[in-house]
């Protein structure tokens, strides 16, 4: 064996304390190496502001209950929805949101898919890319962190991105419903702080007691 590549600084750590010491190194993700120049930026897709919302299926973690949240969560986000199909299989749960206001999309290729997110206002993001590509845009981040290499990418290259982790029962701190304003107002300027107290007041309360069925 001649190395062993990982993505983070965390991995690295985990793999050392199994007691594997040689030849492991931290290389960064290749979508990292994406910048602006290296694509033609195609044709804005939508005219409104609008957010890409990025889901996959994993095992553990009920898709019926992760879209019921999805859906709620929408509600209080300004402009369109836009779902983004990066791999099929992705499309099953854009179906099982049964939402007539989200749009789905699946990018034709990589200049089309850098004009999504390079237009998008903010990104909620499931799939370890859709979390790089808002990472590297700079773009407000609400990441679901199914699996540890979107943690570790998270603590990382983002840690001002918003993290729900389904896997947990002590997820969500007391001062969630301020974080999710500061998504929402990092989302769009215009919005006033008060503008969806009530509504992520909700949120906050409906996520927190169906958490551990997820």
């Amino acid at each position: 064996m001649k190395k062993i590549l990982v993505r983070d600084p965390i991995s690295k750590k985990n793999l050392e304390s199994l007691g594997i010491e040689k030849h492991i190194q931290v290389v960064s993700d290749s979508a990292f190496w994406l910048e602006a120049r290296d694509f033609q930026e195609e044709k804005k897709p939508y005219h409104s502001p609008y957010y890409l919302i990025s889901l996959r299926a994993w095992p553990g973690i009920d898709t019926k209950l992760l879209t019921e949240h999805i859906n709620t969560l929408i509600k209080n986000l300004p402009g369109t929805p836009v779902f983004i199909s990066m791999q099929k299989d992705d499309e099953k749960i854009f179906h099982q949101l049964n939402n007539k206001n989200i749009q789905c999309i699946s990018p034709k290729n990589l200049n089309e898919l850098w004009t999504l997110f390079s237009h998008a206002q903010c990104i909620i993001g499931m799939r370890l890319h859709a979390c790089i590509l808002a990472t590297t845009m700079q773009k407000p981040l609400l990441a679901i962190a199914y699996d540890d290499k979107v943690k570790n990418l998270l603590q990382t290259e983002n840690p001002a991105a918003l993290t729900l982790d389904p896997h947990l029962d002590l997820l969500f701190p007391e001062d969630l419903p301020e974080k999710l304003q500061n998504f929402f107002s990092a989302s769009n300027p215009q919005l006033k702080a008060k503008t969806h107290k009530a509504e992520i007041n909700i949120f906050t309360k409906m996520l927190t007691k169906n958490l551990k069925s997820i």
